[in-house]
């Protein structure tokens, strides 16, 4: 076993000592920030809680429902960034509980995304459906303000504003047809 020695310029020879051979390794610690919301159902039978856990600059969103007995299922998790904000509105779950959105915030846009409360995905194998991209694919003509909560077990108002005007009209979003209705009524 071979033992490092040093010198100096005078020839004077000296071991190295053990502990100055035992080197600590650092590994970086990299900070983990977590929160999280929850928002119950009406009638109390479960709960949703959205995790948010930071990384850095990237983001992950973990849903889960958590039923009576306490047993949690996770319905959803996506990776984004810090600019991306998932939040829980405060009319989030449909009246039968099947059914919850989220609110999504990004460069100052809203966004709502409904899912199932059992996990189990849309047609077509989607994990939740995009309120605003199906929106402004069947009416250009209008953007959408807000999400306001469950007009039933299966329509959410969408309250909205003409491009070109100052018209304020409301729809319902019909989640299994997956189909915008407008509606005579301006829901504030």
């Amino acid at each position: 076993f071979y033992k490092p020695s040093y010198s100096t310029h005078q020839g004077v020879f000296a071991e190295i000592p053990d502990e100055v051979l035992m080197t600590e390794v650092l590994t970086p610690t990299i900070m983990q920030e977590v929160e999280s919301e929850e928002m119950a159902t009406p009638d109390g039978k479960k709960n949703l809680i959205l995790k948010k856990t930071s990384v850095g600059s990237q983001v992950t969103y973990e849903s889960a429902v958590t039923n009576e007995s306490g047993e949690s299922q996770i319905v959803s998790e996506i990776s984004t960034t810090l600019q991306e904000q998932y939040h829980i509105p405060y009319n989030t779950w449909s009246p039968d509980n099947s059914y919850f959105f989220l609110t999504v915030e990004a460069d100052g846009q809203k966004n709502y995304k409904v899912f199932r409360a059992s996990g189990e995905p849309f047609h077509g194998d989607f994990p939740f459906l995009n309120i605003s991209e199906i929106f402004s694919n069947q009416m250009s003509d209008y953007v959408i303000e807000n999400a306001t909560g469950w007009a039933s077990p299966t329509l959410i108002v969408v309250n909205t504003a003409s491009i070109d005007s100052a018209k304020k009209v409301s729809f319902w979003f019909d989640v299994p047809s997956q189909k915008m209705i407008q509606l005579g009524t301006y829901f504030e």
